[in-house]
């Protein structure tokens, strides 16, 4: 009996099972639109670095530890030169899509942002 249940159990087992490798999101990527100029870096140590440029005007960078799960990136700020990011804050995206080139972040306000990868100066 177990010899006809087991290809049944895998069968079910890899129908149930999901692609889960994480998209590798190493690296600097920028993120650009008419009045925002971003880029974010993330580390391989799990850090990550981002500075900030609104309308022309450098507002500052921040910093902190990140985290990916599945398609989630978890981020917890540790150090913060932006008015409107204090240290301490946690925040989350998720990778709605990513190639080596280009990642798209769908953020806490349900924004898609499209993140260009930068090359290494």
């Amino acid at each position: 009996m177990l010899r006809y249940l087991l290809p049944v159990i895998l069968v079910l087992l890899s129908a149930c099972s999901k692609d889960t490798a994480p998209p590798n999101v190493i690296g600097t990527w920028q993120y650009s639109d008419d009045r925002l100029l971003t880029h974010m870096t993330y580390r391989s140590d799990k850090t990550f670095e981002t500075d900030v440029t609104l309308n022309g005007k450098y507002l500052g960078k921040a910093s902190g530890i990140w985290t990916l799960t599945g398609d989630t990136i978890d981020y917890v700020y540790t150090a913060s030169g932006l008015e409107r990011i204090p240290v301490g804050t946690k925040d989350r995206d998720v990778v709605a899509s990513a190639t080596p080139e280009k990642i798209v972040l769908k953020n806490a306000g349900d924004n898609y942002l499209n993140y260009y990868k930068v090359d290494p100066q």
